[in-house]
């Protein structure tokens, strides 16, 4: 299973707009795990837009313009590759507001003409039928009261692991899955 999270340039405007007035993935997270919760694989990169990033989204994730360059952060194009084969044979993703981050992979996808050869999971859980509020809600429940959520896709996706499986086993704050 793929726990999947991506950070933007801002929020889907209508999804009937096209795709050039949609926002932009500007950091892939995917965590994989076993059915127990344990990480097997990651995939984190930072997506360069293109376009310089709005305040709001500096201060939300922490990520600057300039953190493109210094990780020489390349357009979502040339990452499809390996974000494909990261996901090939993978059945079940799960996502907090799963739909927002779908779309957000297809309007990547559609930029680069590659929306219908993407090896999309089958089985896509949005883990708001668990908890219906906000991911930061849930982990203070799981991590505890004082905890302060990143805003980071991968930090995001481990996050959302633990909350996840701490529901699914009934643990007591603090006890989810290393």
């Amino acid at each position: 299973m793929i726990f999947f999270d991506v950070e933007t340039t801002g929020l889907i405007k209508n999804e009937a707009l096209p795709t050039t007035l949609q926002p932009q993935i500007i950091e892939i997270g995917a965590l994989k795990t076993d059915d127990k919760g344990n990480e097997v694989a990651v995939f984190e990169t930072l997506v360069n837009p293109g376009v310089a990033l709005p305040k709001v989204i500096i201060d939300i994730t922490g990520i600057k313009d300039e953190d493109f360059a210094a990780a020489s952060a390349g357009p979502f194009a040339e990452y499809y590759g390996a974000l494909a084969e990261f996901f090939r044979g993978e059945r079940t993703m799960l996502a907090h507001n799963a739909r927002f981050d779908q779309m957000l992979l297809v309007f990547e996808l559609r930029r680069i003409g590659k929306e219908h050869q993407f090896p999309y999971c089958s089985d896509v859980i949005d883990t708001r039928t668990v908890w219906p509020g906000k991911l930061q809600e849930w982990a203070k429940l799981v991590r505890g009261p004082d905890y302060v959520q990143e805003h980071r896709a991968v930090s995001d996706c481990r996050l959302l692991r633990d909350c996840w499986f701490s529901k699914l086993h009934g643990a007591e704050a603090g006890e989810g899955p290393k």
